[in-house]
């Protein structure tokens, strides 16, 4: 019988925007990491992932991922075929209605919120065919269709604004050098009228040597030393992470208040999805990887993590895509 393929685990992406589970049990993932050091990594089936160019995308087998991670493994066995990250968005949605562990009904909500935002995930797919893949009502599908239109809606709104105010304060003429303290050191940038932002230094940027980089031997997820510079960024990583546990209990918590006589007076499925759409905005801004590009010396001109230093996991796989 032929060896099922093995993945690195550092390449699979995990993006809080194709898979709609985003919390996890921690009795079960023991449970799944017990049986693969007592049974071998073949004991579970493979993950799926879709591969686009060189970023494979996760849409089913979060827990065996976290399991594997958990274990030790830095390879797992994976189903890899070819599609994009709408491909493995759609896929996702219905992964888990027939085998592993059920889907929450947020989860469920948040699966058909990611089909229904995404133009190319649901073109040509009716109301009734989400709601069968997914297996939730069609009428749910309706008004995650609203709710979306109108969350759309607001964010273009938002945005008009905040470019209206950019374009009202923006100076008349800018400045042909702008000088920056760094370390401790005057440095003189030289800016293209232009390309603000893009213009190169007059004055050497000071680096961080490789033993101040290192000596606290954390690393990102593709195993790159993270600077001292950095490091409270990624401490940061695990602040999020408990709003977002501390979100998952508020969620809880008010589902059972909708169903109280008190839940009649509230509007549940617009706080329901206010909760979860800061959940998940919250997880897409944690940091993934140190940035391959300026290697965290945070140069203010770095198109690929735009200063931070840092990219998160849709930046990531947008860098190793277009790369």
């Amino acid at each position: 019988m032929a060896k099922t393929p093995r993945l690195a685990i550092d390449k699979i992406i995990i993006d809080p925007y194709v898979l709609p589970r985003d919390s996890e049990d921690e009795k079960v993932l023991e449970e799944y990491a017990m049986n693969i050091r007592a049974y071998g990594p073949d004991f579970y089936p493979p993950v799926e992932v879709m591969r686009e160019g060189d970023v494979y995308w996760l849409w089913d087998g979060l827990y065996r991922v976290k399991a594997h991670k958990k274990v030790g493994h830095k390879e797992i066995p994976a189903k890899i075929t070819g599609g994009t990250r709408e491909k493995a968005m759609w896929a996702a949605g219905g992964a888990n209605t027939k085998h592993g562990v059920r889907m929450k009904a947020a989860e469920k909500r948040r699966a058909v919120m990611n089909i229904v935002r995404n133009a190319t995930a649901s073109k040509n797919r009716s109301d009734g065919t989400i709601a069968l893949h997914v297996g939730v009502s069609v009428s749910q599908v309706q008004r995650c269709r609203t709710d979306a239109e109108t969350l759309i809606a607001k964010k273009e709104k938002a945005k008009k604004a905040k470019a209206k105010k950019k374009a009202a304060s923006k100076p008349a003429e800018s400045r042909d050098v702008i000088r920056r303290t760094v370390s401790g050191k005057s440095v003189d940038y030289t800016i293209d009228p232009k390309q603000t932002g893009h213009g190169k230094s007059t004055g050497r940027r000071p680096k961080e040597s490789s033993t101040q980089a290192t000596r606290t031997g954390t690393k990102d997820a593709v195993g790159t030393a993270i600077p001292e510079s950095l490091q409270q960024v990624f401490k940061d990583a695990f602040r999020i992470r408990k709003v977002q546990t501390a979100i998952d209990s508020c969620l809880t918590a008010f589902l059972e208040i909708c169903e109280s006589p008190a839940g009649e007076y509230l509007d549940r499925d617009g706080i329901k999805m206010t909760l979860e759409d800061v959940r998940t905005s919250l997880g897409a801004a944690i940091p993934h990887v140190v940035c391959p590009v300026c290697i965290s010396t945070v140069r203010k001109t770095c198109k690929v993590c735009k200063g931070h230093g840092f990219l998160t996991v849709s930046g990531y796989a947008d860098y190793v895509k277009n790369k």
